[in-house]
Order: C-alpha cells, then sequence, then structure tokens
C-alpha cells in the first residue's frame, strides 16, 4: 500500500524499510475469487490522501486505482 498527500509526496509504503523475503507467498486466484488484504497507517496531518495497493509480482508489479480521502483535525 502506498498513500500520498495530495501534492503527489509519498507519505506511507507498507514495505517501507522492510526486510522482506523473495517470495512471501504464492496464491492462484480463480476467476472471480477475492483476495483481500489490509494495513494500518496513521496520518501525520489532516489534508487530501491518495491511497493505492501495489501487487509484488515477478513480473510488472500491479497497481489498484488510487482512493482519494479525507483526513481531518480532531
Amino acid at each position: 500500500m502506498v498513500v500520498r498527500h495530495a501534492s503527489g509526496e509519498v507519505v506511507w509504503r507498507r514495505l517501507e524499510n522492510e526486510i522482506i523475503p523473495a517470495i512471501i507467498r504464492l496464491e492462484t486466484l480463480a476467476p472471480d475469487q477475492v483476495l483481500e488484504l489490509g494495513a494500518e497507517w496513521n496520518p501525520a496531518r489532516p489534508g487530501s490522501y491518495a491511497v493505492a495497493g501495489v501487487l509484488l509480482t515477478d513480473g510488472t508489479d500491479l497497481h489498484s486505482d488510487p482512493v482519494t480521502l479525507q483526513v481531518m483535525s480532531s
């Protein structure tokens, strides 16, 4: 997962500074089968952000369409 501020600046990456094995999981999905993954992010400041998923593959990485969210001050 990657979170970008409205300015385009990357403010958080799920695997930033993480050491991961070359192969985490091998999963074959049937047509219309869904695999859901999640993560938690604590925003540093209010604002508009775009969140997108990135699936690392041995070929071209797969990217989801970004979803915009608005973080309000408390």
